[in-house]
This record gives structure tokens, C-alpha cells and sequence, in this order.
């Protein structure tokens, strides 16, 4: 295949985690049939870009069913309103008429905490999946229904013109064609306004072994070093960034026009050049222990699971995350293993896990059969979540946590 960043040609695997199905397409009915497609990894020795190979268009993954709404989790609202306020006490408190676009704004769970601040004259959300855009519009936020990329960001110019705040918050990952993307983001940056990009740090992804962050809907993973490579090719530059903890380790990236000298390149992303220099992001060595780690951690969780139904012990998942989906069905896990997987999102309970068939249902159900263990699928949530059913402790209920390790709390 051809890196979908530099084209040139890449033949270097870094895992093949076999077929799966969409990871947040959930069945209505348990006899429904589905499609699976390949999930394999690619490392672009070139540009260091690491890509999946399939062809799936962003229309068939993220369809008018996709289910995910940001503002279920707590803890993200919590961190999208500092976000906020330390964005806009950074950039925007001291200009005028600022206008902020957000690229993939969800159920406006970040938008929402711009809205009283001065100074702010335009707030618009792009939102490609209907109910998320729904519930945004809802909250008196502009919400438009398509998906971004160069020719989109054309559009919006003429309506709208520059922005001053482009927020493109765990979203560079699913995006088939990311030249054109960056592209629309350079196209809506006004002179001196600022970008922010958050992706999953790929340094974490491999030292962690989180490989479970591995779906279709993820069409890359990225290193400073791969990124910056995009960056540098549309003359924009990343002037500084924020490790944080989200998905198991991410980083924020602060981007501005190249020419701006407003924002000079701080010593932070100097040093994180040198980092990634030093760990070897470009040599194949770094990546070559990652599949090896990953069936280790299969092998670890399934061999917990089938100790504890040999016992005759009920266990129950919490949270239909896609993450957890790549988990479960790399392990080839069904219900005899996992009972029922519970989700607080109203729109996901009554219906079933891809590939799976594991019944979706609501909290009241812990509450009524009492399990004996609870997995814990967003195990980057795993706090929030064991403060809400800390009452499962009543009847000696226990959490299983897969990520980092495996481990019964």
C-alpha cells in the first residue's frame, strides 16, 4: 500500500489484529448479520506515519446510527471546561470578536462552556453524525452536518471567513484523508489565530501495549515527529504542547500559520523532538515488540475470565466502548464469558456488541443480578466509573481492569 500522508510505499506491518467488524456499529437484532474487515496497522518508514490499511470511506463508518455522545462521561465535561477556560484565558480574553470552530464538536460538550464568555462573536460546530448534532443544536449551538476536509473548508470561508480558535479535539485520527483536512484547517486560520489538535500520543499507545485503541474508525496514529511532518508540509507550526492523560496518554498540540511571530516554537517541542530522537520513533526496532506484548495481554485477560466462570462466577462489562470491542473480539469473547455488557447511553442499551452479540442493557440490571465482577471497558474512565457503582461493593462485587494490566481491584 501507499502512505495516505507522503505516497510512498510502505510494506513494514506493525499488528495485525486479524478481522473485526465497525467497532461502534451495534446490532438491533442478536441474529443480525454484519460485515468484518481486516484491522491491520502499517508503519510508513518514510514519514513514520502509522495507518490502517483498509479503504473504508468516513460515510460508512461513522453512519446515522454511530452512537458515541461525548457528554455521558463526567470526567470529559470536567476536562472540557477547564480546556475552556484555559484556552480562552491564554488566547482569546484580550481580543475582540473572536470566532471559534470546533471539528468534531459531538453533542456540544466542549462548545457549550464558550457560549457566556466575552469577546466570543461566532461559535459553529461541525458534527457529521445526526443525533450528536441534534442533541448540539439543542443547546443553542450553530451545528453543521458534514464532514470536513479542503473543499468543506472553502465553503465555510465564504459563510463565515477566518476563525481565530480552530479546536480539533481527538478527531485527526479518523480522517481518511488528513493532507486535505490540514489543509481546511490552514484554509479557516485567520492570521494570527491558533489551532488545537489532540491525538493519542503513539509512544504510549506502543510502551502501554494499548492496542485497544485500535479500530477502523482510527485511521492513524501519530508521533509528534509524524505529525509535525504534516504540519510542516502545509507551512503551519506546532509552537508548544500538553502531554495529557486522556485515552491512556495524548498530546495537545498548540499550531499556529508558520508566519506568525506572534508564537515562536518554545523549548517544549524542541525538547520532544529530541525525546522521540532518542527512543528511536525512527527505527523499526522501537515498534518490533508491540504485536508480541499484545497477545500476552490476550492471554492474560482470557485466561482470568475463564478461571472465574470456572468458578461459576458471573461477570458483567461496563461501558460499550469501540475500545473494548477490539478487546473482546480479538479475544474472540462472547456472552458465555462476559454475561451482558451495561451503558448508561440510553440510545446503545437494548441493543448488541459487533461481532460479539453481547446484550446491551441498562444500569438497573447490576443492581437487580448483583454480578460477581464488572469488567471495566473505558478503562481511561476507570475512576469515574468506580465511584458510580461503588455500591457494588455491598455484596462483594469486584472490578476487572485489562489496561495497563490485568487486574482484579
Amino acid at each position: 500500500m501507499l502512505c495516505k500522508s507522503c505516497k510512498k510505499k510502505i510494506n513494514k506491518t506493525l499488528i495485525d489484529l486479524g478481522s473485526a467488524p465497525l467497532s461502534n456499529n451495534l446490532l438491533y437484532k442478536i441474529e443480525e448479520s454484519e460485515n468484518w474487515y481486516p484491522l491491520k496497522v502499517m508503519i510508513c518508514s518514510n514519514c513514520w506515519l502509522a495507518q490502517t490499511n483498509h479503504n473504508l470511506t468516513s460515510s460508512e463508518v461513522f453512519n446515522k446510527n454511530y452512537p458515541y455522545l461525548s457528554s455521558v462521561s463526567k470526567s470529559l465535561l470536567i476536562n472540557s471546561k477547564k480546556y475552556a477556560d484555559d484556552v480562552y484565558d491564554k488566547f482569546l480574553k484580550n481580543k475582540k470578536n473572536n470566532k471559534i470552530l470546533e471539528i468534531a464538536s459531538n453533542d456540544g460538550y466542549l462548545l457549550q462552556y464558550f457560549k457566556n464568555k466575552k469577546f466570543i462573536s461566532k461559535i459553529v460546530g461541525i458534527e457529521p453524525t445526526p443525533e450528536a448534532a441534534k442533541i448540539s443544536r439543542k443547546k443553542k449551538i450553530q451545528t453543521l452536518e458534514v464532514f470536513f476536509e479542503k473543499k468543506e473548508a472553502k465553503k465555510l470561508d465564504k459563510k463565515f471567513g477566518k476563525f481565530d480558535l480552530i479546536i480539533a479535539n481527538n478527531v485527526v485520527a479518523h480522517i481518511p484523508d488528513i493532507n486535505s483536512f490540514i489543509q481546511g484547517i490552514k484554509k479557516l486560520l485567520s492570521k494570527t489565530g491558533i489551532v488545537t489538535i489532540e491525538f493519542q500520543y503513539l509512544v504510549d499507545l506502543i510502551n502501554k501495549n494499548i492496542f485497544d485503541n485500535i479500530y477502523h474508525e482510527h485511521y492513524y496514529y501519530y508521533s509528534f515527529t509524524s505529525f509535525n511532518k504534516i504540519l510542516e508540509k502545509f507551512n503551519l507550526k506546532a509552537f508548544d504542547y500538553q502531554k495529557i492523560e486522556a485515552q491512556g496518554g495524548s498530546l495537545r498540540l498548540y499550531i499556529t500559520h508558520k508566519n506568525n511571530k506572534i508564537y515562536a516554537v518554545s523549548n517544549n517541542i524542541k525538547k520532544l523532538k529530541n525525546l522521540e530522537t532518542k527512543i528511536g520513533i525512527k527505527k523499526l526496532k522501537f515498534y518490533s515488540n508491540f504485536f508480541t506484548n499484545t497477545v500476552n495481554k490476550k492471554n492474560q485477560f482470557l485466561s482470568k475470565l475463564i478461571e472465574l466462570k470456572n468458578k461459576k462466577k458471573t461477570i458483567f462489562g461496563y461501558g460499550a466502548a469501540a475500545k473494548g470491542n477490539t478487546m473482546i473480539n480479538f479475544c474472540g469473547i462472547k456472552n458465555d464469558l462476559i454475561d451482558y455488557v451495561v451503558d448508561k447511553n440510553s440510545y446503545k442499551q437494548g441493543k448488541f456488541l459487533p461481532g460479539s452479540r453481547i446484550p446491551i442493557v441498562s444500569e438497573n440490571f447490576i443492581r437487580k443480578t448483583k454480578p460477581d465482577y464488572i469488567v471495566i471497558i473505558p478503562w481511561n474512565i476507570a475512576e469515574e466509573i468506580k465511584k458510580d457503582l461503588k455500591y457494588v461493593k455491598g455484596w462483594g462485587c469486584k472490578f476487572i481492569i485489562y489496561q495497563p494490566q490485568v487486574k482484579i481491584i
